[in-house]
């Protein structure tokens, strides 16, 4: 409105450049913008995608970073104490030659990846027993295609590299996704596929978005939050992860292009996880010590705080 012009899907669609106001000022472009505000696209994340690079070899090499880095031992404490500060980077990921990545053959990820497709599977005949609306079909052949190790480690490396710096809710050298909790594993998977398309799965994912949704808010670790019983006077690491999970899968869905969607996000969904947020916990941890005061052994404890204080 300042620069007087006129903001239309006419003029993303003619791709005619911006004219120059009369102030002799440099045209302003909103090319972008009219991508990300375009009615007919799936959602809001297909303009963001389009900014996103992604270098399939740096996410093969972060997708290891992922699998584990070494735990501290007494040899790399003072290494480990003078890393504390930077554990959690603003924008990028860093690796540090302390950290080497490592390579680990688990079975686990494989077991992860069936019972993914198993608990899904098993969500959405909760979903048609409750004659839930809007409830998509479950193809069981389509679900095993998409959820795959090798996508698993491209679409976590996807959001390692390209995703993070916009939702950095994980602290990506501690977080290993053989033995991560299923609901955020699961969510951190769909991140990264929405950002991936057009690949064909990543496409596919899209089919498993609400079922995943359900997943996630009717786990039994989210809904014993909404409890309130016998909560510990600091977050377990099972709370902290389903709330990372049930962020993630919101974000996920409130940038699709479908009323429905949106809606119940806003007025079902949105405000479950506020309370769960509150009743967790995590909004009254603050360290006990010093930064300076914690070393190897406190390792797990200092990067819990810092995530729940994050």
């Amino acid at each position: 409105m300042s620069r007087r012009q006129q903001c239309s899907y006419q003029q993303i669609n003619a791709r005619v450049s911006p004219t120059r106001t009369t102030d002799g000022t440099r045209p302003t472009g909103i090319t972008w913008l009219l991508d990300f505000t375009d009615p007919s696209a799936f959602g809001t994340s297909e303009s963001l995608a389009r900014e996103v690079f992604v270098d399939s070899e740096l996410c093969d090499m972060l997708c290891l970073s992922m699998l584990g880095w070494p735990e501290p031992t007494l040899e790399n404490e003072a290494s480990c104490v003078a890393s504390l500060p930077e554990l959690f980077p603003g924008t990028t990921m860093e690796l540090s030659e302390d950290y080497p990545l490592k390579t680990i053959s688990s079975p686990l990820l494989s077991k992860q990846v069936e019972e993914l497709v198993v608990q899904l599977s098993k969500t959405h005949q909760v979903m048609v027993l409750r004659n839930a609306t809007n409830v998509p079909d479950f193809d069981i052949s389509l679900a095993k295609s998409v959820f795959t190790v090798p996508n698993l480690e491209y679409f976590l490396g996807v959001y390692a590299y390209s995703i993070r710096s916009y939702h950095p809710i994980l602290h990506v050298p501690t977080f290993r996704y053989e033995q991560v909790s299923l609901p955020l594993l699961l969510a951190i998977f769909l991140l990264g596929a929405l950002f991936s398309a057009p690949m064909d799965h990543a496409v596919s994912a899209r089919h498993f978005f609400h079922i995943s949704e359900e997943f996630i808010f009717d786990h039994p670790n989210f809904r014993q939050l909404l409890l309130g019983r016998n909560t510990p006077k600091d977050p377990t690491i099972e709370s902290v992860e389903i709330l990372q999970a049930a962020l993630t899968i919101l974000i996920i869905q409130s940038g699709i292009n479908d009323q429905l969607t949106r809606r119940r996000i806003r007025v079902e969904k949105n405000p479950l996880l506020s309370a769960a947020v509150r009743l967790s916990g995590v909004l009254r941890i603050k360290h006990r010590i010093s930064i300076t005061d914690y070393t190897a052994k406190d390792w797990t404890l200092f990067i819990q705080y810092e995530t729940c204080i994050r």
